[in-house]
């Protein structure tokens, strides 16, 4: 997720989704990142940020960053919201797929895909375009201000 908060090369051990289930999922193959931990979604307030601070905390091979907004750009976003019909189809086989199975689901990770998918549905649209106004601007619109479009 586009943003200054960001998993790298993960190990896998969950903890992250404990401390931060706001922010932070544990994937696995159907959502096509090898199951480590990832932000699904940048914290808006500060009890979310302690949470994600936490659930870095926790990660034994220390691979939360935090210097996201040094590393996007408008071009790299515009280039991830053109991907974003693969992450929507991910969420969508996940979790008719953890449906299926009934009361044999995984319903940490159900949870999960039910945060992350009303995000991408309801708020994703908005959030980039605030992030991308803060990434040319250096700050965040003031209410009012015309957003980028992400096209």
């Amino acid at each position: 997720m586009p943003g200054p908060f960001y998993v790298g090369d993960d190990d896998s051990c969950g903890t992250g989704p404990l401390v931060a289930p706001n922010n932070v999922m544990l994937g696995n193959d159907t959502l096509g990142d090898r199951g480590g931990e990832f932000v699904f979604r940048q914290p808006v307030h500060r009890f979310e940020i302690a949470q994600i601070i936490e659930a870095a905390g926790r990660n034994p091979v220390n691979a939360y960053g935090c210097d996201g907004n040094q590393r996007w750009t408008e071009s790299l976003v515009r280039q991830w919201w053109q991907q974003r019909r693969g992450i929507e189809a991910a969420l969508r086989a996940e979790r008719d797929r953890q449906i299926r199975l009934g009361t044999d689901k995984d319903y940490v990770l159900f949870c999960a895909l039910e945060r992350y998918h009303r995000f991408v549905i309801d708020e994703l649209r908005s959030y980039l375009r605030v992030y991308l106004y803060f990434l040319t601007e250096g700050r965040c619109p003031a209410e009012g201000e015309a957003l980028p479009d992400l096209s």
